[in-house]
């Protein structure tokens, strides 16, 4: 679990927390990063069996800044989980139908299958289910818990690029061809 728990934190920090900018193009900007899901649902009907998956997700979900509920069908005590919510498979059904006029990005995650019904009524309101074992490569397992996202922005107007650059100064110098100037940060 401590390696899970590294993984997580690695990718995390070096990869989803940052923006990149894959094309590297002057005259755009691509901008892709990731954002937090609005929560987790994670659901067990055996937690005793799936204790360490249960708290790998529990971990993704802390480090990556998701709230997680655990729903299980009975009382597991365990000080870690302290957003428990006991339910029946049919009260879980019920709730994930009150959560479609939400407009939340909303992961239901399970270890093992899920039943029908509750698949049906997950896909009735738009929530995404991950039913697969928990993985410690963080590279993966974080993409369940999180919303990619592009930007893009367009540098150029006739033919004119506009490509911010710094000096050593540590201002910025916004080139546009053939005129450069240079203004302090944050400025335009």
């Amino acid at each position: 679990m401590l390696a899970a728990a590294e993984s997580y934190t690695f990718w995390w920090k070096e990869y989803f927390s940052v923006a990149h900018d894959p094309t590297a193009l002057e005259c755009e900007s691509n901008i892709f990063r990731y954002r937090p899901k609005h929560r987790v649902i994670l659901r067990s009907h055996n937690p005793g069996d799936e204790l360490l998956s249960i708290l790998q997700v529990t971990i993704a979900c802390k480090i990556s800044g998701v709230p997680v509920e655990f729903s299980t069908g009975s009382r597991f005590n365990v000080s870690a989980f302290t957003e428990q919510i006991v339910e029946s498979d049919e009260e879980l059904i019920a709730r994930l139908e009150t959560l479609a006029s939400t407009n939340e990005s909303i992961v239901l995650r399970s270890i093992t299958s899920l039943p029908s019904p509750v698949l049906g009524a997950a896909n009735a309101a738009n929530i995404s289910v991950h039913s697969a074992p928990t993985l410690a490569n963080g590279r993966i397992e974080l993409l369940h818990y999180l919303s990619e996202q592009s930007v893009s922005e367009t540098r150029h107007r006739y033919g004119t690029v506009a490509v911010p650059k710094f000096s050593d100064s540590g201002k910025v110098r916004l080139c546009v061809s053939p005129v450069c100037t240079t203004q302090a940060p944050g400025r335009k």
